[in-house]
This record gives structure tokens, sequence and C-alpha cells, in this order.
């Protein structure tokens, strides 16, 4: 099975929805209005009312660099209102449907993947859930996808948040490590904000970095912010890692970062629109 998750980090916690994670249903019933969340969102995996949609990431130091988009995840109620991944992501991982999610979303990328009709596709940045990572067979899962598509391995990147990536079990790294080898890529999220970041592009053969979003927004008025943001993509040029600066939402952040040498942004001053993914598919792939 593949096992993909887009965008949220999950809840801690698996199994029934009891004990701590008992407030959810509630929780989720009153924010989506559904009687019994579990089953709506059951349904749902097979009705497709899941709808990815992607946010491009603009270079800024290296405009030759291929096309990436960060995947987002939404779920479309009965009044075609698009919920996030917090309203339902931790229900899905409390009833053990995740699996089953993730192999939703990544035939899905693969499918819209193959609408480029031999045009250059984006490279795909999508969120490793830590349930997939702890999954038995996610690397075998992933390989299986992609040659059922015919897909390039390295159009499809991983991303990990750096908290979670510096506590991964060993059977998660065994797994990041088994989907490098397939060539895939691997992204870590929100990353400069620990002393062992670096540490992690070295051990788990990352690809990107996406630089955390709060240095991102200190970048134009604190010195010491774009001191370690500069030290961050000096590093990442000589590892040949690719550098990703996250919210950034002025433009004077984002000439602050191109100034830095960070190679490409996302946020609202370079790409605010977030379509749905096979509308991009088709644009890219349009004659």
């Amino acid at each position: 099975m593949s096992a993909v998750a887009a965008e949220a980090a999950l809840a801690p916690g698996a199994g029934s929805l009891t004990g701590p994670l008992a407030f959810l249903t509630p929780l989720v019933a009153s924010r989506a209005g559904w009687d019994d969340p579990e089953a709506r969102l059951a349904r749902a995996l097979t009705e497709d009312d899941f709808v990815l949609h992607s946010r491009r990431v603009a270079p800024l130091a290296r405009p030759s660099i291929a096309p990436h988009l960060e995947v987002l995840l939404r779920f479309s109620d009965e009044e075609r209102t698009l919920l996030p991944p917090g309203t339902f992501l931790s229900v899905l991982e409390a009833n053990g449907l995740m699996a089953r999610l993730d192999e939703w979303v990544l035939a899905k990328i693969l499918y819209w993947r193959s609408l480029f009709a031999g045009r250059s596709a984006p490279v795909f940045l999508v969120r490793a859930s830590r349930s997939a990572l702890r999954r038995r067979g996610f690397a075998a899962g992933v390989e299986a996808e992609i040659a059922r598509y015919g897909a390039p391995p390295f159009l499809f990147c991983f991303e990990v948040a750096e908290d979670e990536a510096l506590a991964l079990e060993p059977a998660a790294r065994e797994a990041l490590a088994a989907v490098r080898k397939l060539g895939c890529g691997l992204a870590i999220g929100s990353f400069g904000q620990k002393p062992e970041s670096l540490r992690l592009v070295r051990d788990l053969q990352v690809t990107v970095v996406k630089i955390d979003g709060e240095l991102s927004r200190r970048a134009a008025s604190d010195p010491a912010s774009l001191a370690k943001v500069a030290a961050i993509a000096r590093v990442a040029k000589a590892m040949g890692v690719l550098s990703i600066a996250e919210a950034v939402e002025t433009r004077e952040s984002r000439d602050a970062l191109a100034g830095a040498g960070v190679d490409c942004a996302q946020g609202e001053a370079v790409r605010p629109i977030v379509e749905e993914l096979v509308e991009i598919a088709c644009a890219y792939g349009a004659a």
C-alpha cells in the first residue's frame, strides 16, 4: 500500500477514539456538521470527497530550477465547503484510515502527473505522516505505485518537519532511507529551529530544506535572522541541497531572502494562489 499524507502534522496517538482522543468525535462533528464523523470520512474515501490543492514554489536566486509544487489536502463537504486537514486528519489517524488516504493521495498525484502530456512535470512536495513512516511496507508501496504509473521517482519529494525528523524512530528512518534509495527526494520543513538541523541533512540525505517561516519573516528586519538564513543557504548550496523559504509574506522579506542566497520561496509575497492540482496539471500539460 502507498503511504503518503499531505500538509498537516497529526495529533499523537492512534487506535480507537478513547482516552485522550475521545474529544475528537464531538469536535469534528461540531466543526463539520456531521453526526458520525468516522463513518462520513470512511465514505469520503470511496466517494472521492477529498481534494488536492497545490501551492507553487517560486524561484528567487536560481530561476532555472525545476518547478516545485507543494501538495495540500482538503475535504469537500456536502455544501462543497473545503475543510482544512486539521478538521479531519486526526480522526482518520485514530480510526486506522490513514493508509487508505495515503494511497488515494499518491494515486491522484500520479494520475494527474500523467496529464502533463510529455511536458516537464514539476516536483511534488508531499508531507509524509509519522504513521505512514512507521507503517511496514511504506517504501514498497511507494515503489509499486510509481512503477504502475511509470513515473520517475525524482518527481516526488517527501517532506518531514524538522522536530519530527529529529525524533524519528529507527523504523521511520529506514523507511526514509528506502524511499531515497528509490530516487525520491526528501525535504525537511521548518528547518533551522534547532542546532542539530544540519546534521539531519547529512544523515538523512536530504535534498530540500524548507527554511522556518519565523526566520523568513524576520529576515528583513533582524540581522541575526538574516545571517542565519544566509548561512543555511550557503551550506545547502555546498551540499547540493535546494533551499526554500517558508511563509514569505512581504516584498521586503522576499528581497532579503533572495539577497541571502535562498533558492526559492513560498508564501503570499511570491505565489499566493492555491490552485486545484488537476487545474495545474492540465495547464502544465497543455500544448
